[in-house]
């Protein structure tokens, strides 16, 4: 069993697992009873993304119906007397619908012939990503109003504009000035990851060497999705620690 999800008034299978890292502030693990065979994490949460385009923690199961009264969302939440906002959420979530999982040419995970992607910003949903497949077409996205209200009006539209062209690197450079314009770090780092991407992979490690702590702020999340920058983002905290 896993985590599931109600999007767009569907349940769905959420292929990630957002109450992690709520659990890793807590000082001692909580008495999760469901057995490995049942769920890895010893509990089967629910969630729900609203009309205001929010995400909440409806649900919780944590122990078989033989050991007596589930206590649910009271387990971590005494005072909760229905859904708890999930605040706590910062990261990418995966969805797909059971009964959409297609066959493998590949042999090892499953297909699912539609996913949804959720960026998720402090319990808000900030992107929706539609893909097919592997995950590596994607059909369709749309921002809601929460990337204004975390990024800004402004900033936002270069947001925007950047995500909806991922192959030219123009609004990127420009979005970069804009930055500069602001003594705002992460205009170097835009400028910096366009230079790697025009070197010899001989090079750009080199490169990536000699900057290694520019890269201490590029780290895999919503900013560097959108900019398309998620590699250089996975390779970046290798890099940063050994230096």
């Amino acid at each position: 069993m896993a985590d599931w999800l109600i999007f767009d008034g569907a349940r769905r299978a959420l292929n990630s697992t957002p109450l992690e890292a709520l659990l890793r502030t807590l000082p001692a693990k909580p008495d999760f009873r469901l057995p490995h065979d049942v769920s890895r994490t010893g509990y089967v949460a629910g969630w729900e993304v609203r009309d205001d385009d929010t995400l909440w923690l409806t649900a919780l199961e944590t122990r078989p119906a033989d050991q007596g009264p589930d206590p649910g969302l009271r387990l971590l939440f005494p005072d909760a007397t229905g859904p708890v906002p999930a605040i706590w959420v910062s990261q990418r979530l995966r969805s797909a619908d059971a009964g959409e999982v297609r066959y493998n040419p590949r042999g090892s995970a499953a297909v699912y012939a539609r996913q949804i992607h959720l960026w998720v910003e402090n319990g808000r949903v900030v992107l929706v990503e539609e893909f097919r497949g592997l995950g590596e077409h994607r059909t369709g996205a749309r921002f809601t109003r929460h990337l204004e209200g975390i990024y800004g009006p402004e900033e936002a539209a270069f947001l925007r504009a950047i995500h909806a062209d991922p192959a030219d690197a123009a609004p990127r450079l420009v979005y970069a000035d804009w930055l500069d314009e602001r003594n705002d770090p992460r205009g170097a780092i835009i400028r910096l990851v366009e230079r790697l991407r025009g070197m010899s992979p001989e090079a750009a490690t080199r490169e990536r060497a000699a900057h290694a702590d520019q890269f201490l702020a590029l780290r895999q999340g919503l900013w560097s999705w959108v900019l398309g920058y998620d590699a250089e983002a996975a390779t970046a905290r290798p890099i940063v620690a050994g230096w």
